[in-house]
């Protein structure tokens, strides 16, 4: 009986996501032409979809969402901001951040309708996981949008993590990082893998989902994969080090915005970073 229940109240909560999605799928497809013509960043869509995703933020019943951390202002970067990866649920709250970006996903994503509709006509850019030519084109895609003031997303770990614990992160977006002279901004996520868990369509309990914002870190004076093994050492163990501070309810020592704290409870495991 409980997880009839479960599918019942899953059932709804896509139906009302679906039509919030089609209800700001409106004013996207009026900005859409003008935007092709005024704004080759595409920074009007994302507008859109930010306020989409604002708007679920605030009204979506299983959920409440805080963020905490450095509140950089819209006009900032561009940066590389890398986010650690728990549930496909994960972007939404990411629109929270004031810079526009642009994110890399999987190219199954594309394919969803109307999603991947957005995702296309906003310039995100896909890529097919285990293929290295479209793995480079991404690199590059990210390289021009990083070069025109474009701030640019990665889920280093590759994939959403199936145990609640950080992953390995792979090397690419700290190397493009690195040769772009763009510092990188580290995100941590906690809440999202209760809400929707890896490998199933069905929510969970309301969760308390946190975004943890930290502090740009510079770039400026790194070269050679010496660095860039070391960049992504440090960064991940600082993002691993918030995950502990998070499951004991304590944030950065001086956050510019924070509303809500959490208990998330996560284990962490000490892995390396790759290479690829």
């Amino acid at each position: 009986m409980k997880k009839y229940g479960a599918c019942l109240k899953t059932f709804f909560l896509w139906i009302y996501l679906f039509g919030v999605i089609l209800f700001f799928a409106v004013p996207f497809l009026a900005v859409y032409p003008f935007s092709r013509i005024w704004d080759p960043k595409r920074n009007w869509l994302h507008a859109v979809i930010r306020g989409g995703a604002r708007f679920l933020i605030r009204t979506f019943p299983v959920w409440e969402v805080s963020v905490e951390g450095e509140n950089l202002p819209p006009s900032a970067g561009p940066f590389v901001f890398v986010c650690t990866h728990q549930s496909f649920a994960d972007i939404v709250p990411l629109y929270c951040l004031r810079p526009p970006f642009k994110f890399v996903a999987k190219q199954e994503l594309f394919k969803v309708p109307l999603i991947g509709l957005g995702m296309l006509l906003t310039g995100y850019i896909g890529v097919k996981r285990k293929d290295d030519e479209s793995r480079k084109q991404c690199t590059e895609k990210a390289r021009q949008y990083l070069r025109a003031g474009v701030s640019m997303l990665f889920f280093p770990e590759g994939t959403r993590s199936s145990d609640g614990q950080v992953q390995a992160f792979r090397w690419g977006p700290f190397r493009l990082a690195i040769e772009e002279r763009v510092p990188i901004v580290p995100i941590v996520i906690t809440g999202t893998r209760d809400l929707i868990r890896k490998g199933s369509w069905l929510f969970g309990e309301r969760s308390r989902i946190l975004l943890s914002v930290g502090k740009p870190v510079e770039t400026r004076h790194l070269s050679g994969e010496d660095d860039v093994a070391s960049l992504c050492d440090s960064v991940r163990a600082e993002m691993v080090g918030r995950f502990e501070r998070l499951s004991t309810g304590k944030f950065t020592e001086e956050p510019l915005k924070s509303n809500n704290t959490t208990e998330e409870r996560i284990r962490i495991r000490n892995v390396p970073c790759r290479s690829e």
